[in-house]
């Protein structure tokens, strides 16, 4: 199936964008930059076509932390992987320094473009303070939509089957037999997206030293033995009442729920030095209850003495 990518630097709208154009709630959103760590996946359907849409992390221009370093070079590896590039900008305030210093690796690329001004609600202001600029990126004529209204995105999706279908590429639904979900749940910093990477064999999520790195659920598909997997990473799971109401944390609980709703089997991973916690029964109890099949993996082995 053909893929789009999402690129731009942080806070420009893309997964709102990303929730449209899957037309669901998949990725968090905050006003907050940089809260897409992960580059999450959907199938968008567009009047009989189908592709694989791509939500990537922000590109800072100056990383400060270890998580920002990791966001960019994990997005700047995935450029040549798409299909076709939505460069998405900010059509209220316009260009930034960070606009020109992604623009300069997405030409580097030699991919495929397509240009979004998001946030275009005041179309005269647009038209007049913010298009014209636009051009020096070199990408052509730019699309302005309004993610957040629904605003001219009929227009940005004819675009992009245009564009892939002019590359020769078939926008055909692929029938395969049913997948497997499995979830991957724990609390934070045991290990879960190491394992997850593992499985998959490449770094498809950030892991750090730091607690909560992952927000978002990431699915990733693997084939065993001509069997389909689809592997699901999720955030950590802290104590209810350890987190603050209407924070990433708390949204990124909800999703590690609802995937634990859609996935067949549940791999719950403890960390091996620290034993069986409360939470992990806690954890396993909430498994229980939805009537999942679970697989309990003790994590960190190799640093466990006498074992």
């Amino acid at each position: 199936m053909a893929t789009v990518l999402i690129v731009g630097k942080p806070n420009v709208g893309k997964s709102t964008l990303f929730n449209r154009l899957i037309r669901k709630r998949k990725a968090i959103v905050e006003d907050d930059p940089g809260v897409t760590r992960d580059s999450i996946q959907d199938r968008v359907e567009w009047r009989g076509k189908f592709f694989t849409l791509v939500d990537t992390c922000g590109i800072f221009e100056n990383p400060e932390g270890i998580v920002e370093k990791k966001m960019k070079e994990m997005t700047l590896d995935m450029l040549k992987e798409g299909d076709l590039l939505l460069f998405v900008v900010d059509g209220r305030e316009g260009l930034t320094s960070e606009d020109h210093h992604l623009a300069d690796f997405v030409r580097k690329s030699g991919a495929d473009v397509i240009l979004v001004a998001n946030k275009v609600e005041d179309k005269k202001k647009y038209e007049n303070e913010v298009k014209p600029e636009l051009y020096s990126l070199g990408f052509g004529e730019p699309i302005p939509v309004s993610s957040e209204h629904s605003l001219n995105i009929d227009t940005l999706l004819e675009k992009i089957v245009e564009k892939l279908e002019s590359k020769g590429l078939e926008l055909k639904e692929e029938k395969r037999e049913e997948a497997i979900k499995v979830a991957i749940i724990g609390k934070p910093n045991v290990g879960k997206s190491s394992l997850f990477n593992a499985i998959l064999g490449m770094e498809r999520t950030l892991v750090t030293p730091l607690p909560g790195t992952t927000r978002d659920a990431v699915d990733e598909e693997v084939e065993v033995d001509g069997k389909r997997y689809i592997f699901i990473d999720t955030a950590g799971m802290r104590r209810r009442s350890r987190i603050e109401p209407k924070t990433l944390e708390r949204y990124g609980t909800y999703r590690t729920v609802e995937a634990i709703e859609r996935a067949d089997v549940v791999i719950l991973v403890l960390d091996a030095m620290e034993g069986i916690s409360r939470q992990d029964q806690r954890l396993a109890g909430l498994v229980e209850r939805r009537g999942k099949a679970i697989v309990t993996v003790f994590n960190k082995w190799d640093l466990v003495e006498h074992r």
